[in-house]
């Protein structure tokens, strides 16, 4: 699975936090899970998710919408 790189509150780029293992919005501290769900606001959607397939030689990876 994959999620949107923007926020849900106001649109910011996220930044991935490796340490917490969650997305952060610099411009207004929410975080999401790596699931996309709403972690802490002022955010109250989730991140859309996408599906995904890795190939069998796991070279390609798609993503598909919904």
């Amino acid at each position: 699975m994959a999620v949107s790189k923007d926020c849900t509150h106001q649109g910011q780029e996220l930044t991935y936090q490796a340490a917490n293992d969650r997305f952060n919005c610099p411009l207004h501290n929410s975080n999401f899970s790596t699931t996309g769900a709403v972690v802490n606001g002022p955010a109250t959607s989730a991140l859309k998710q996408y599906k995904t397939e890795l190939n069998s030689a796991g070279t390609t990876l798609r993503v598909y919408e919904g």
